[in-house]
């Protein structure tokens, strides 16, 4: 398992897909803590892509539970309407009691200063009173539009009753809320980090709708402990191709030293190719030294860009030297740039609609559910959906 100061260091690496990939190690699985977050602070202040990295910012839950951290997000405005949104979603969802202690620093747009004040009503009522409000939510409800802030401030509540969260397990849902009511508690798992909620979690992989198995697979990476690893050593061989997709996805989100062991095991065993490929996806985002003979193996059977970045990562975060190195970053400097090109000029419709046909053939109108940009890509090239076709 690579060392976490090499990963740490890369993150203000002067190429960009490098800093993503370290970026991902830590941010993906809620792994950052303070140190992670303020090198990331320190690649903000050097990059020309703010909003790459901010949104990264944003969607770690430890971003602003540190005042020092939260007055340094708070000077960080750009005037710049999609970037300042992000900060003042990281303002606005802050810790409740860290912003009760500095009403100094709020969000600047009427809104999030709203989204404030409706987690501070939130947290400060009685845990079983708004329990019970939550699961009475109904679509006619004046609070369901606030749903999702009442969970999100229920898993941080100091006073959590993981009793009555688990005997929900065993209460019905009301008639027609049964998919929303499994979402929720899944979503909760993962925001808990509830060990005890593994064995539920694995069942919905196997039997629920899509957008609920995603959120299954997202909560059991974030628990992220040795016995979620020992049940998919367990069940890999015995489940249909797609599940097996997931529970890649969760080994790769668990950077652990035996997560890692797991998934070269199945690489040297799975008989698929695309499999195969997502396998090595997974092993990069560890910075895997282990599969740097398997990649140029693949080399000499299909050069693409993939391996390309895969081995110059994995060689730059781990301080390998190989004479081809130079090369390797030229071509990923060259494919950053045209991406950049396509993001910031937004002139390519042609390839716009293309990119929609294509993922209109390999995603069928009843699956065709949003996308996260850290998922895997749809087409099957074993890549994250922001570096393959997101940007088509």
């Amino acid at each position: 398992m690579i060392a976490r100061e090499k990963v740490l260091n890369a993150i203000t690496d002067g190429n960009r897909t490098v800093q993503e990939y370290a970026m991902d190690f830590f941010c993906v699985n809620e792994m950052a803590d303070i140190q992670v977050i303020n090198r990331i602070l320190d690649a903000l202040d050097n990059s020309d892509d703010k909003f790459e990295i901010i949104d990264y910012l944003s969607k770690i839950r430890n971003t602003s539970i540190d005042e020092n951290i939260l007055e340094k997000i708070s000077t960080k405005y750009y005037f710049d309407p999609e970037i300042d949104r992000l900060i003042d979603g990281i303002i606005a969802f802050a810790d409740v009691e860290l912003l009760e202690k500095r009403p100094d620093i709020r969000p600047k747009s009427g809104i999030f200063i709203e989204r404030v004040n409706e987690r501070k009503k939130y947290y400060n009522t009685d845990f079983d009173k708004l329990w019970k409000l939550y699961w009475e939510i109904d679509f006619n409800h004046p609070e369901f539009e606030n749903m999702a802030i009442i969970l999100k401030i229920l898993s941080e509540r100091k006073d959590f009753n993981y009793d009555k969260f688990h005997n929900e397990i065993d209460i019905l849902a009301r008639e027609g809320n049964e998919n929303i009511k499994d979402f929720d508690m899944c979503e909760l798992s993962g925001n808990l980090k509830d060990e005890y909620m593994i064995d539920y979690l694995f069942n919905k992989l196997y039997y629920s709708e899509d957008y609920i198995l995603e959120v299954a697979t997202k909560a059991l990476a974030k628990i992220g402990t040795e016995k979620v690893i020992d049940t998919i050593k367990t069940n890999y061989s015995k489940v249909s191709y797609n599940i097996k997709i997931y529970l890649i996805t969760i080994l790769e989100g668990i950077k652990i030293q035996k997560s890692e062991e797991l998934l070269l095991e199945l690489y040297k065993t799975e008989k698929n190719k695309t499999l195969k490929k997502i396998i090595l996806s997974g092993l990069a985002s560890h910075f895997s030294k282990e599969i740097i003979p398997y990649l140029f193996e693949e080399m000499k059977i299909n050069m693409n860009n993939d391996i390309i970045e895969w081995l110059y990562v994995i060689h730059k975060v781990n301080e390998i030297t190989h004479p081809e190195l130079k090369e390797w970053e030229r071509n990923i400097v060259k494919n950053e740039e045209l991406m950049r090109k396509i993001r910031l000029d937004g002139y390519n419709q042609r390839n716009f609609n293309k990119a929609n046909r294509q993922l209109t053939n390999v995603i069928s109108k009843k699956d065709n559910v949003k996308i996260g940009r850290n998922d895997p890509c749809p087409c099957g090239s074993g890549k994250k959906y922001k570096r393959c076709c997101m940007n088509k």
